[in-house]
């Protein structure tokens, strides 16, 4: 099925989280498809104020946002309805590693900490059983605003987070 479209979508980010505008990027895309993210497990408000700079003489900007997310449990409640009401549409899902308070299921917060690719497996695994035909993922593996190190600069770890995905 994703053969029959070239997939011209949107970059992930701040215009492309929300159920209003998940649905008016597929509206007005030619293609049906869009871009949502970054998706993490939890809920996160993002950086604190102020986090993004537009500088006037450089005509340029620099955002330090955060992934500001409403969490992985918002998109599998909403995108079983956005796929029914939208049925030629295809949906690349953003998701990324961020620090959690809570365990999930069986594993605790502290594994889910130390071990980004246990979220990643999650993620991957909850989104897409949502529709395996016409959900993708894709890996944010370099968001350097939610912590100090980047996870693709760790090779090992994102050998571990490709096996799981």
């Amino acid at each position: 099925m994703f053969q029959e479209y070239p997939l011209v979508t949107n970059a992930a980010g701040e215009g492309s989280k929300t159920v209003e505008q998940i649905e008016r990027l597929l509206n007005f895309n030619p293609y049906r498809s869009a871009v949502i993210g970054s998706i993490t497990l939890e809920k996160r408000g993002g950086n604190p104020e102020p986090n993004f700079y537009y500088l006037e003489d450089l005509k340029t900007s620099i955002n330090s946002i955060g992934l500001k997310t409403p969490g992985m449990e918002y998109y599998t409640k909403n995108l079983p309805r956005i796929l029914e009401e939208n049925p030629e549409s295809f949906l690349i899902l953003s998701i990324a590693w961020a620090p959690v308070e809570k365990g999930y299921k069986n594993i605790k917060a502290e594994e889910l900490n130390e071990d980004p690719s246990l979220q990643f497996e999650i993620l991957t695994q909850e989104l897409v059983k949502i529709d395996r035909e016409r959900i993708l993922v894709e890996l944010n593996l370099s968001c350097p605003s939610i912590n100090d190190s980047l996870l693709y600069e760790d090779l090992e770890t994102v050998g571990r987070i490709l096996e799981k995905v």
